[in-house]
């Protein structure tokens, strides 16, 4: 392959991307959406190009803001880091904020108070799930009949579960009655 293109244009991929200040793969995005603007001669018409790409590349409509075609030049070395220290810390910040908001309107708990309950409502229903057989094997030694069986065990396995199915009000860190 020569290099030179067939288009009737006078300059490469390469040649306009050096003219327009990006990577030879954008000149051909650029080519392949009608982008780039040739004068009569041939020859690539740089600010005319620049200005049909910021048209089309409009940040509201979905495309990204022009980076290197006639925008702001681009930022690198100590600046960006700063930016990007500056985009964290308000991500953070943005974060911080969400969790005062969500802590107010009682959408979070402590961790701690959490854990605390969670084990205490697992160890509550172990009890009393380890606890059906003692309170009905008087019942079933005299049972023959399976579905009588069955209810009486379901019955009790009913009743260990509601009783550890209400959940305790944890907010502001205090543990309360039922919810």
């Amino acid at each position: 392959m020569s290099g030179k293109p067939r288009d009737g244009r006078s300059y490469t991929n390469v040649q306009a991307a050096g003219m327009l200040g990006i990577d030879p793969a954008t000149v051909k995005r650029w080519r392949t959406r009608g982008w780039l603007v040739n004068r009569p001669d041939g020859h690539l018409d740089v600010a005319a190009t620049r200005a049909r790409v910021n048209a089309n590349r409009d940040p509201t409509l979905g495309g990204r803001a022009d980076r290197g075609a006639g925008g702001a030049a681009p930022v690198s070395g100590d600046g960006a880091r700063l930016l990007k220290a500056r985009a964290m810390r308000e991500t953070l910040a943005a974060k911080l904020l969400q969790i005062e908001i969500d802590k107010e309107e009682g959408r979070l708990i402590d961790r701690e108070v959490a854990e605390r309950v969670f084990l205490d409502v697992i160890t509550e229903a172990r009890t009393r799930m380890e606890a059906i057989p003692a309170r009905v094997a008087s019942r079933l030694v005299s049972l023959s009949d399976a579905r009588a069986i069955q209810d009486i065990l379901r019955d009790e396995i009913e009743t260990a579960l509601r009783s550890v199915a209400r959940l305790p009000d944890i907010r502001d860190g205090e543990e309360g009655g039922a919810a």
